[in-house]
Parts: structure tokens; sequence; C-alpha cells
């Protein structure tokens, strides 16, 4: 952050520590534990991961940070050959489509709510990660749209 033109907003870096903070008050504090007997704080997790976590670390837009801390050569021979790659520029686009985020986020979280789903969530830790995941990225895809 030291070579970036501009200082780096502070607000945007309390943004961003914030949003982990609520990441691991969701995923890793006595939440997740009752989550699994309590369907009230079960949905109370879902909900920091997607309405309180994603725009949170949306906002604190870690990505420049990030992208200059990282050395020139990953930079210019990883990043920037990926992010002009077309395939993931057409995939980026599709899946920023305010309507594509929308459905991915809303179509997930009423998917993973039907009964097949959500038991199988239930009774499997891997299924039930996948689901987390599931919410928390098409999550950050809704939130960037937005």
């Amino acid at each position: 952050m030291a070579r970036m033109r501009r200082r780096w907003p502070l607000w945007r870096t309390a943004l961003f520590f914030a949003g982990l903070a609520t990441l691991l008050a969701a995923l890793a504090s006595p939440i997740d534990g009752y989550a699994a007997v309590s369907f009230a704080v079960h949905m109370v997790q879902h909900m920091l991961l997607t309405v309180v976590a994603a725009p949170l670390l949306m906002l604190g837009a870690p990505v420049r940070p990030l992208l200059r801390g990282v050395p020139a050569w990953v930079r210019g021979g990883v990043v920037r050959p990926l992010a002009r790659a077309r395939t993931v520029r057409a995939f980026a686009h599709l899946v920023r489509h305010p309507l594509v985020a929308a459905a991915l986020y809303v179509g997930g979280l009423y998917a993973w709510h039907l009964p097949s789903l959500y038991d199988a969530a239930l009774v499997d830790a891997r299924v039930h990660l996948i689901e987390h995941a599931w919410f928390f990225f098409s999550a950050l895809i809704f939130w960037s749209v937005v």
C-alpha cells in the first residue's frame, strides 16, 4: 500500500476487517455450533454470511491493495493474462449481470432451503460447507453488482 499514489482510505480497511470479523463470527464461533440445533440460529448464520459479511467485504474493496502487495511478476505474468482472457472476462460479465447475480443469490437461498438439500446439508459436513460457500460467494457477486 505504500507504493500507491494516494493513501488507501482507512474506512475501507475498517469495513474489510469488519467483514472478516463477521465471517469469523458466523463460521467459527458458538453460532456455528448452535446453528446445527436451532433453525433460528441457522438463519442468523446465513444472514451474517450474506447480508453482513459479504457487503462489508465488498465495501472494503480489497482487490487493489491485495494486488499491490503481490510481486510484479505475479501481477504481470498471472493476474493480468487471466484478467484479459476472453473466457474469464465473458464469465465475469455474465455472472455480474444484475439479473444473473440476483438469480444466483436468491435462487441459491431458495434452493438450499428445499427439504432435500437442507436435510443433506444437516447430515453431511461437506454438503454444509458447499452450502455456506454458495451463500457467501453468490452474495459477494450480488453485492459487487449493487
